[in-house]
């Protein structure tokens, strides 16, 4: 009998060792890490839902300074140094990015660029038909409907894509891209005005006072500082316009989407499907060119 059960002996201890060290596992899985007092302490997270990225993004939740800087990507970077990103991870977009907000503004902005239209093509049309009526010939009356065809007004999506989005919004990107452009020049006049001082100090000394844009330390000083703020400037500025290029992208999708859906018999017997999409695609390109210049 002894000889019999030692078997089963063996095999109960051994499934008691493997509990134990799945035990140790799951411990070691559930152990909870931290960052250490240097680096200020806290949880360190496993996951982007540690980070609250599901319930609101990491953008809507930074301040002046980390939009400037781009320093609310910092955690999700630094997760991404632990594991590999997936989409679970991202969370949630931007509020500005929501493709509802995308596409009400742009449709808003749309129906009002239609009556506006409609106001100054009925003055025409009022207007034109007073001067049909005192014609007396054919080239009179042809004269007059090419003269009032140039004058004719239409809708504009790009106006309207401008407005929705919000034209001072491009006009801060595009003062940003210029200031960082004009400092980009700055640092090669520093440079220069340092050299003639070395020439000048080389030559002279402190005989002669060296008439320069300011004290060569203040100009070392600036070869520091401007490359930084030439730097936020662009970083800002690509924000603003990859944020434009969403919006202009989700805004004409769903108009187009909303108007296949609307269309009638014959519009649909008129258009293709290639044709919409060519349409689509054509206003990402102009969209993707325009962002990169």
């Amino acid at each position: 009998m002894c000889a019999r059960d030692a078997p089963s002996a063996d095999v109960t201890m051994t499934k008691k060792k493997d509990e134990k060290d799945d035990l140790k596992e799951d411990e070691k899985v559930d152990e909870i890490k931290t960052y250490p007092w240097w680096c200020g302490g806290g949880t360190i997270p496993q996951c982007g839902n540690d980070l609250g990225v599901w319930e609101r993004s990491l953008e809507d939740r930074s301040n002046c300074w980390s939009n400037w800087s781009l320093s609310y990507l910092n955690p999700l970077l630094a997760l991404g140094s632990q594991k590999s990103l997936d989409a679970q991870d991202v969370g949630v977009p931007s509020d500005q990015d929501r493709a509802e907000l995308a596409y009400q503004g742009a449709k808003h902005a749309w129906e009002e660029q239609v009556i506006k239209a409609e106001k100054l093509n009925t003055i025409l049309r009022e207007q034109q038909q007073k001067e049909l009526a005192k014609c007396t010939t054919e080239s009179e009356k042809t004269k007059c409907h090419t003269k009032y065809m140039k004058k004719w007004k239409e809708p504009s999506m790009s106006s309207s894509l401008v407005t929705s989005f919000g034209g001072w919004k491009i006009t801060m990107a595009l003062f940003f891209y210029i200031l960082s452009a004009l400092l980009n020049f700055v640092p090669v006049l520093i440079l220069s005005d340092l050299v003639s001082y070395f020439e000048h100090y080389t030559l002279f000394g402190d005989t002669v006072t060296y008439d320069g844009f300011a004290h060569p330390w203040v100009l070392v000083g600036a070869l520091g500082i401007i490359p930084i703020l030439t730097s936020g400037l662009q970083t800002r500025h690509q924000s603003i316009m990859a944020h434009c290029s969403v919006f202009v992208r989700t805004a004409v999708s769903t108009l187009l989407y909303q108007k296949s859906l609307r269309v009638s018999a014959a519009g649909r017997a008129k258009t293709s499907t290639g044709q919409v999409v060519n349409m689509m695609v054509r206003y990402e390109i102009c969209v993707c060119m325009f962002v990169v210049k």
